[in-house]
């Protein structure tokens, strides 16, 4: 792939740029005080302040003071990846006196966000066949989602994740010269190093990258190299528990312990009881404790799946469900339900007017594999709306559909609307919260 910006993509790629940039400023200037003073306690006193929904502040934590913070088991690689810029950030401490964590993973969020929105644009043109004015259209449409425009100024795993799948899904779509007339090592070569740069950063969206081999490149070589990837990365992440985590573990419970045993003896001491915001897990058993059967799945549809991550609640914005939100929060207008239909019903319409295309099916394997995750076993039910940045963008490529049978003159308009109400409704909610600094 040819990552050259192409003329048609440059003023729209470069407002993004911009874009980006002045949101991940204003997500510094939040935090700087607490982030930029802290020279020590750095997880402790980053997870105490730092609030942007249920996303966390490890990549924050991890190149302040190395060590694998992660769920190893879902993130194999992800740790080793930040070690490099934990180095930068140490000589910049020993330079500068302060953390300078914020600026050095400033530019890693804003280049993850701008080269998403490129390769989203590629794919609507070069795969879908869209105009270069509606494939700019839509894809400036899709960063005015709720948590496409959170994720952008959030140094979590899931800007990292999100040019990997897109990089993958146009692999797919756009099959080399090589593969279609038999030469298929370039093609297994490629997916296995998306699968382990995809899987690396998030275990699960490495699953999508090989859904998407299958439907470029079929070969029992290839089939045998991936569940060997798979097998090294696991073990990847047991060696990183036992080697890395379990002793820290332990020397973090043997510390509470002794504090919570010192804070029993104070007279009228009383504690803390935890409340989880979990469901009933499907058994009590590792990574099946992760799913959840009880938590409504009717309410998360409306509140949660479609809602927040399309349209921000207005009531406990951004607030995490660990701390003080609610699991489901309403509307205090009706209009945002209606949007939200609205915009349900036109990428289903659009999903429907293409369901021929393969590349569509192949989208759609990838949202189910999402909704059978999150909505069937439950999976951070809870919170599926911090997830949804693994899979709006298919979203996106469902309305692109709509170009088959609804008129332009009819479409462009409609979604040019859509994306104002969107930048203006999200945009000026999340601006005005990170104005004020903690």
């Amino acid at each position: 792939m040819n990552f050259k910006l192409r003329k048609d993509e440059a003023l729209s790629t470069g407002l993004m740029f911009l874009f980006n940039t002045v949101m991940n400023l204003l997500a510094v200037y939040k935090y700087h005080d607490v982030m930029m003073n802290t020279h020590r306690w750095f997880r402790w006193k980053f997870f105490k302040v730092y609030e942007m929904s249920g996303y966390d502040p490890i990549n924050y934590a991890v190149t302040s003071a190395w060590e694998p913070g992660y769920d190893v088991y879902r993130h194999p690689l992800l740790s080793f990846m930040m070690y490099p810029f934990y180095w930068l950030n140490k000589g910049l401490m020993e330079l500068t006196g302060y953390n300078c964590t914020q600026w050095v993973l400033l530019p890693i969020v804003v280049l993850s966000s701008t080269l998403s929105y490129v390769l989203l644009r590629r794919i609507l043109t070069d795969i879908m066949r869209l105009p270069s004015l509606d494939a700019t259209l839509l894809s400036v449409l899709t960063w005015g989602y709720a948590y496409m425009m959170l994720c952008s100024v959030v140094p979590d795993h899931f800007i990292l994740s999100l040019p990997c799948l897109l990089l993958a899904l146009y692999v797919c779509g756009t099959r080399s010269e090589e593969q279609r007339t038999g030469d298929k090592e370039q093609g297994w070569l490629r997916f296995l190093l998306l699968f382990v740069l995809t899987a690396g950063v998030t275990l699960t969206n490495g699953v999508k990258v090989w859904l998407g081999s299958l439907f470029s490149v079929r070969t029992l070589k290839m089939q045998f190299l991936f569940l060997l990837a798979a097998v090294l990365l696991l073990g990847v992440s047991h060696w990183q528990y036992k080697q890395l985590v379990e002793p820290v573990q332990q020397v973090r419970k043997a510390e509470q312990k002794k504090v919570e045993e010192k804070r029993s003896r104070k007279q009228g001491y009383k504690p803390k009881k935890y409340v989880s915001r979990n469901g009933k897990p499907l058994a009590n058993l590792p990574f099946i404790n992760w799913t959840d059967v009880t938590t409504p799945r009717d309410t998360t549809l409306v509140e949660n799946f479609f809602g927040e991550s399309l349209q921000f609640h207005q009531q406990y914005f951004v607030q995490d469900i660990w701390k003080k939100r609610p699991v489901f929060v309403h509307y205090d207008w009706v209009l945002n339900y209606v949007i939200e239909l609205f915009m349900v019903v036109l990428m289903a319409a659009g999903a429907w007017f293409n369901r021929r295309s393969r590349f569509l099916w192949l989208c759609l394997s990838w949202l189910g594999m999402d909704v059978f995750l999150h909505l069937v076993l439950g999976f951070t039910i809870n919170e599926v709306y911090i997830m949804s940045p693994h899979w709006l963008f298919l979203l996106t490529i469902c309305l692109a559909g709509l170009y088959q049978r609804v008129p332009v003159r009819v479409l462009r308009p409609s979604l040019a609307v859509l994306a104002l109400w969107l930048y203006l409704y999200n945009g000026i909610q999340l601006i005005d919260y990170l104005l004020d600094p903690v």
